[in-house]
């Protein structure tokens, strides 16, 4: 059984502390994302992210410091997964939103630097 110890300690917990358990930070940075206006696009380096936080529309992609201006076009929030950090010619670095380690960061044309 995955997370038997945990289940063991907590035998009684809620099925939010369930997912939790099972994929960490991940899972409020998915609940946030639920929240958002439909039809933004969001990218993000997380390959699992898109699926928990459906129906939100995320792009997986590079977001490391190779990331350019243009490749951000059409993109309205960035989502820097836990160890990421944002390119060094993006302005504006204050997320409006963390959990776990995650961070989103809206775009805004004139926080691109160019």
């Amino acid at each position: 059984v995955l997370f038997k110890p945990e289940i063991v300690r907590r035998p009684l917990m809620s099925d939010a502390d369930k997912h939790r358990v099972r994929v960490g930070g991940r899972y409020d940075m998915a609940l946030y994302l639920q929240t958002l206006p439909v039809g933004l696009h969001l990218l993000t380096s997380d390959h699992l992210l898109p699926y928990a936080a459906y129906p939100a529309n995320l792009t997986v992609g590079d977001v490391g410091n190779n990331l350019t201006p243009a490749q951000l076009a059409g993109y309205q929030y960035l989502i820097l997964s836990p160890g990421e950090s944002l390119p060094r010619w993006f302005r504006g670095g204050v997320p409006m939103y963390t959990a776990g380690g995650y961070g989103v960061y809206a775009i805004q044309p004139e926080l691109l630097g160019r």
